[in-house]
């Protein structure tokens, strides 16, 4: 709804880069809205804790320094600074956001990270809008590959690939968990949708 819910994704580690099929509204309640926050845990190899690390975010109104690369339905930006405005509201995109080295953190989807003790979500930075599955990957993809995720209806995820770590495909129809379809040695991850006194996180459509 733009004002308190968001997706967490509890420590996933390794990761490289995401890809997420997201609407994002075109009105914003928020000023400053979030598509992923990651503040917390090991980055670059430096244990953080629960200390706040500015590094890995992405928002209406800038970015992290770990960010590396976004590509908007195929297409890279280029240029960051001005990739936020390049995404078109109102309509589903194909969004693949590349960090500059491996990282173990949890991320906020959809919503900034607090700099208190924990990853509670602050109501100054969620955003309005819908998510469709989202894929964490080990590794950084080629751009073509990117680019036939974004516009071939065709392709299909290798969900053998070991380069693919994790995925949610947002398909369980309501509630306030989403569970990776992935499972290899035990290290399974749930999404939780909060806050949780708000009712259902997400309802199929």
């Amino acid at each position: 709804d733009g004002l308190d819910d968001y997706l967490l994704l509890p420590f996933a580690r390794d990761v490289f880069s995401f890809s997420i099929w997201a609407y994002i509204d075109g009105v914003q309640p928020q000023l400053t809205h979030y598509l992923v926050d990651g503040r917390f845990s090991n980055i670059m190899g430096s244990q953080v804790g629960t200390d706040y690390f500015p590094e890995l975010y992405y928002s209406n109104n800038g970015y992290g320094t770990m960010i590396h690369q976004l590509v908007i339905n195929g297409l890279d930006t280029g240029s960051l600074t001005n990739a936020w405005s390049s995404i078109p509201k109102d309509r589903w995109n194909h969004l693949y956001v590349a960090a500059s080295s491996r990282f173990n953190d949890d991320l906020n989807i959809f919503s900034r990270v607090s700099t208190g003790a924990t990853s509670e979500v602050l109501t100054s930075g969620s955003m309005k809008g819908r998510i469709s599955s989202i894929a964490l990957w080990g590794t950084q993809l080629p751009l073509a590959e990117v680019r036939q995720m974004a516009v071939d209806s065709a392709y299909v995820l290798d969900f053998q690939s070991s380069r693919l770590l994790h995925f949610f495909d947002m398909e369980e129809c309501g509630g306030t968990r989403a569970v990776d379809v992935l499972s290899r040695g035990g290290d399974k991850l749930e999404a939780y949708a909060l806050p949780f006194a708000s009712g259902p996180g997400w309802l199929t459509e």
